[in-house]
């Protein structure tokens, strides 16, 4: 999709908007990071992905997310051989 359609459509707002919902900085990361996409089976996958979420959301409203740790720099230390510690 080509930067003229993008800002017709105000892309960068929504997510802007779609980053203030994240509730992790590993989320924001995520959201900050989208772009549009053509493939169709994806879409579908992703969207499929998203109302399964919304339908947990709906029957346990309070899902605690607030823990939630970026371990990848453990990982990435694992990966080389290293010990990571408690």
């Amino acid at each position: 999709m080509n930067k003229f359609t993008l800002e017709k459509l105000e892309f960068n707002k929504i997510i802007n908007m779609l980053t203030k919902e994240c509730s992790s900085s590993l989320g924001q990361e995520k959201a900050q990071g989208l772009e549009p996409i053509l493939d169709y089976e994806q879409i579908v996958l992703w969207q499929e992905e998203t109302s399964e979420g919304v339908l947990i959301r709906r029957f346990e409203p309070q899902i605690p997310l607030g823990g939630l740790v970026d371990t990848r720099s453990s990982i990435r230390k694992a990966e080389m051989g290293g010990l990571l510690e408690a």
